[in-house]
């Protein structure tokens, strides 16, 4: 059996809330019916990132992310090298891209660096991935990809570039059809 995985966090940032929700309702909180993954790390130690949501999708904290005082509490932080998150997805799960998806994050980079992953869903066959990211060639700005049987992705221009050592709470949303 092949199986996929939710990589959250490869990007040198320090994350303290991760929201995935699936959901056909454009609304601006957080609504734990619809929300299929939810990671405050917020812990403050230990090597698993608990899923808030109740949908069972707790990680496993990898290759040494540090704790560290975050915006809101403790926080993760990443060296953006090979520390990650890493969330099991064995075949068809709640994680996967169906109708509508909204990533949101609280991000504080410490070292920019173009490509840096934040979120990144992988599987060995579409359409169940995703990934968002700052984007390559940019001064900071964010991109988003997805595969829906061929990869499609948008680059966020907000007209301001992200800067190191400034909190970022960023978010986008996908509506299948829409883009």
């Amino acid at each position: 059996m092949k199986s996929r995985m939710l990589n959250l966090i490869g990007a040198s940032v320090g994350l303290i809330v991760l929201v995935l929700m699936f959901t056909s309702q454009g609304d601006a909180k957080i609504d734990p019916e619809t929300a299929v993954g939810i990671w405050l790390f917020d812990d403050g130690s230990g090597n698993i990132a608990e899923d808030s949501s109740g949908k069972g999708n707790d990680g496993k904290i990898e290759k040494g992310p540090k704790w560290v005082d975050g915006k809101f509490g403790k926080a993760l932080e990443f060296d953006g090298k090979d520390d990650y998150v890493y969330v099991s997805d064995p075949g068809k799960s709640s994680l996967d891209l169906t109708k509508s998806l909204t990533i949101m994050a609280w991000i504080k980079p410490v070292q920019h660096a173009q490509g840096n992953v934040i979120v990144n869903k992988r599987a060995p066959v579409a359409p169940c991935n995703y990934t968002l990211r700052l984007a390559d060639g940019t001064n900071g700005e964010f991109d988003f990809w997805y595969n829906s049987g061929s990869w499609q992705g948008y680059t966020t221009t907000t007209g301001a570039m992200v800067k190191d050592g400034t909190w970022y709470h960023i978010a986008s949303t996908y509506t299948s059809g829409e883009g």
